[in-house]
């Protein structure tokens, strides 16, 4: 069916169903840069401890004390293993906000996903294509201000003077170009995403008899439908019966109407009867 024949957005309903089947808008790139901003920033943090745990067992080696290696070794993997942990829970939090929480479902075999012709119609068509570019584009951006950086950087380890200092150059070389590389994904991964987002809503727009027949299945059954109304004019008669009772009606000018009840000393206090606006009130 042509993009013209769907002229109406996707219902709530419509969406929510294809949310509950799995059809949700994805970004590997969105989550592959939250999942390496997170290393950055937790490798950030446990670096000087990683450093001071180097040394320490390479001044032990040097001294030939193999249990402190050992223990060091150690203390030195669990660390490394923040990172890391950081990376994947980057990517497991990104994958829940796209896709709006966790859905289980039972596998199904699908023999449909086996089409070979359909998967290379896919592979060349052209979201693929515009993909590749999207990528390429972000490839050339990022290419263009992350090589000028390292060159700086570069340059400041070289004029830099004894070890400590170019330990120093570097480190700080290092950082400042992975929050640049982070910055740079986390951007593009943003866009990314939001292509995916409208290219999905695109895909579940509907035709006037899908919107029509989404109406009326959210809407209930006509029968149904028309009970509720006549229980809603019952309703509406029997409450303007008690206006007799009411000792007075208090009205404003935009056709609000209450209606109170006071008779002193059964009821020394007003008490609201009935309350209407607009037409009712008018009535």
């Amino acid at each position: 069916m042509s993009e013209g024949d769907r002229q109406f957005e996707a219902t709530a309903a419509r969406l929510r169903k294809a949310r509950e089947e799995g059809d949700v808008p994805r970004s590997a790139d969105f989550c592959g840069a939250i999942a390496f901003s997170a290393g950055v920033i937790a490798l950030t943090a446990v670096f000087p401890l990683i450093a001071t745990f180097s040394v320490a067992a390479l001044r032990d080696a040097a001294a030939e004390r193999r249990s402190d290696i050992v223990l060091l070794g150690g203390l030195f993997a669990t660390i490394a293993l923040f990172p890391i942990a950081a990376s994947a829970c980057g990517a497991l939090l990104s994958g829940i906000a796209q896709t709006g929480g966790v859905r289980l479902r039972f596998p199904a075999l699908s023999c449909n996903r086996l089409n070979m012709v359909a998967g290379l119609r896919h592979t060349f068509s052209r979201e693929s294509i515009m993909a590749m570019m999207r990528g390429f584009f972000a490839l050339v951006c990022i290419s263009a201000i992350m090589i000028p950086l390292i060159y700086r950087v570069m340059a400041q380890t070289v004029r830099s003077d004894g070890a400590l200092a170019l330990a120093s150059v570097a480190w700080q070389g290092a950082i400042c170009v992975g929050f640049a590389a982070a910055m740079l994904a986390v951007g593009f991964g943003g866009v990314d995403f939001a292509v995916s987002l409208g290219r999905w809503r695109r895909r579940l727009r509907m035709t006037l008899e899908e919107f029509k027949r989404d109406q009326k299945e959210s809407e209930g059954d006509p029968l149904l439908r028309s009970r509720r109304r006549a229980a809603q004019r019952q309703l509406s008669r029997s409450a303007m019966r008690r206006v007799a009772e009411a000792a007075f009606v208090v009205v404003n000018p935009t056709h609000i109407a209450i209606a109170l009840e006071y008779r002193p000393p059964e009821i020394s206090v007003p008490c609201v009867l009935i309350r209407a606006c607009d037409y009712a009130a008018v009535r």
